[in-house]
């Protein structure tokens, strides 16, 4: 299965809107620069544009071992190295990857050997504990961490783990849900996202169903900016039941398998955010955006009779897509360049490669990992990330990039 696979000729008319969509976006004008896997670079309205014709077919390829260089974890979930699921990984300055053990309502440091320093944290609700479960963990600051749990409660911890504060998240709104941290700029400004909430009971969907999520930046002050952008998050299947005097009596939501939804990334100056419907990602920085737009035209591809069937065959009642999404997810490094990884359905033999582009939307290189190495963070050549065994058990893992 390749990355750009041709439509289906019963549906050819997706893309060809989308190409004809893409060809008068695109027509050459008076501020218009191409280069080579730089693609047609414009400017409109202030807002840096870029748009490549296709995926690049000549790229430096880089590559990364099978073994990793170094590899934390057990089989048998014993110890620290011991995980069960994990909700992020950080590296601080000092050198140390923290590992946030979501089942064990742990964060837990190792030196860049994998050797274990301190793990902090517990199940409770008070000062330092978290509640159900760990759902964030990223870089705050120089050197601290961010980490979110279940009951809603965002904390900052220090280097060494030392609990810092709690951080105050302003309540919802009638249009907005309560902000979700997704990350922090190297300021120390926070980035959250909120989802639109609907008018009313009556506004309620039926059917395949999708929320908007906006970018919105807690400012140290406490004060939450405008939402930023509208995107839409994970396709569901939602049936609702009325009685009947149509008052809703339940709710059922179903997310869809292969279904297309947002992603967001955080870096230290920038915000990536993109629907994956599409090959199109929006930088914003912390002053407002979008300041930068990539795009690439990939046709639409629409999900074959022998990738459905597999997938219902590993869940019969799954609600499966009719359209593949068209990237999987993206990384911010630590210099400033995107990480897009191709999507692949999860029974794919091979593993999903990743493009890189650099801040200002060029390709620089295909990457291609060992299947099933989930990248998560970033360290000049090293890539930390996290890949299960055979018996899906965790495993913390660093791999060095070998540039061609």
């Amino acid at each position: 299965m390749r990355f750009t696979r041709t439509v289906a000729a019963t549906r050819a008319h997706f893309t060809r809107t989308a190409l004809l969509v893409f060809a008068i976006g695109c027509a050459p004008g008076p501020d218009v620069a191409v280069q080579a896997n730089k693609g047609v670079v414009r400017d409109s309205a202030g807002i840096r544009i870029v748009e490549h014709a296709g995926l690049p077919t000549t790229l430096p390829v880089w590559t990364m071992p099978e073994v990793a260089d170094v590899r934390i974890g057990t089989s048998d979930g014993s110890g620290p190295a011991g995980f069960g699921r994990l909700a992020g990984l950080v590296l601080l300055p000092n050198g140390l990857v923290v590992a946030a053990e979501a089942q064990a309502l742990e964060l837990r440091a190792f030196d860049a050997n994998g050797a274990h320093q301190w793990s902090v944290g517990r199940g409770g609700e008070g000062p330092g504990e978290f509640i159900s479960n760990i759902t964030h963990v990223s870089r705050l600051g120089a050197d601290s961490l961010l980490v979110s749990d279940g009951g809603g409660r965002t904390m900052a911890f220090g280097p060494d783990g030392t609990y810092a504060r709690i951080v105050r998240l302003p309540d919802a709104t009638e249009s907005y849900s309560r902000p979700r941290v997704i990350g922090a700029l190297s300021d120390g400004m926070l980035v959250t996202t909120s989802s639109r909430l609907m008018a009313g009971a009556n506004d309620f969907p039926t059917g395949i169903a999708r929320s908007t999520e906006s970018i919105r930046m807690l400012q140290p002050s406490g004060v939450l900016d405008d939402p930023r952008g509208a995107f839409r998050s994970l396709e569901s299947m939602v049936v609702v039941t009325r009685s009947a005097a149509g008052a809703i009596t339940s709710v059922a939501v179903r997310r869809l398998t292969m279904g297309r939804g947002s992603v967001f990334a955080v870096g230290d100056t920038s915000v990536i955010a993109a629907e994956t419907d599409r090959f199109e990602l929006f930088r914003y920085d912390a002053a407002g955006g979008p300041t930068t737009i990539i795009r690439v035209n990939l046709p639409v591809t629409l999900l074959d009779a022998d990738a459905r069937r597999r997938a219902l065959a590993r869940d019969s009642n799954a609600v499966v897509s009719d359209t593949m999404p068209a990237f999987a997810t993206v990384r911010l490094d630590d210099v400033g360049r995107l990480w897009v990884q191709e999507f692949l359905p999860s029974d794919e033999a091979r593993a999903a490669r990743w493009w890189v582009l650099d801040g200002d939307g060029a390709f620089v290189a295909r990457v291609e990992v060992p299947r099933a190495f989930d990248l998560r963070a970033f360290a000049g050549d090293a890539v930390w990330g996290v890949r299960p065994d055979e018996d899906d058990v965790p495993f913390v893992e660093r791999r060095d990039i070998r540039r061609e």
